[in-house]
């Protein structure tokens, strides 16, 4: 899989902002006897270092979506997942295989709140997103997952509502194909 410039630049921005954490954290080797005052000053550092860091995962997450696709379909290799920005309203991802087939996903790095399902506002940012995959017309949707327990999770209560998708879990499914659930139109989940 070909990495664009663009993606090349948006890794390389997050390495250096890990960079900078990593010196800030080595610069400051105390013993954590601090006020409260001192120890606000300090974490938010990380804040202020790293931005927001859930973008650069979902980033990253983008790009392991971008992996899977380009592994399994006909994708063009100027397919740039940094031209839509992380957060930005609509698919995370839609676009055409070289064929001319649309492929479109939604993906979650989520890591979920309960033991064994998502909490009240996970669940209503998933059900948003089946309804974005469901209500569109595409010859592949696919709805991806970053943590097993999410996977498992979305496996074993939410199917119902994902006819037609598959549920892929990035990077596991690039290795193993149990990670990848196709869930069909007319499933009986």
């Amino acid at each position: 899989m070909k990495i664009t410039t663009n993606e090349q630049n948006h890794l390389r921005t997050i390495s250096e902002k890990m960079d900078s954490l990593k010196s800030y954290l080595i610069s400051k080797n105390e013993d954590y006897k601090f006020s409260i005052c001192q120890w606000y000053i300090y974490i938010s550092q990380f804040k202020r270092i790293m931005g927001n860091l859930n973008n650069d995962v979902s980033f990253i997450a983008c790009i392991l979506a971008k992996q899977f696709l380009t592994a399994f379909h006909r994708i063009s290799s100027d397919f740039d997942v940094a031209d839509k920005p992380q957060g930005a309203s609509g698919l995370d991802i839609d676009i055409k295989t070289v064929d001319g087939k649309r492929i479109i996903a939604e993906i979650k790095t989520t890591i979920p709140y309960k033991p064994n399902d998502l909490g009240a506002q996970q669940k209503k940012m998933f059900k948003k997103d089946f309804q974005k995959l469901n209500k569109e017309s595409a010859d592949h949707k696919y709805f991806f997952v970053t943590e097993e327990k999410t996977f498992q999770i979305v496996k074993n209560k939410y199917l119902e509502e994902l006819k037609g998708i598959s549920v892929v879990l990035v990077p596991a499914a690039l290795n193993n194909s149990k990670y990848i659930i196709r869930v069909p139109s007319d499933s009986g989940y």
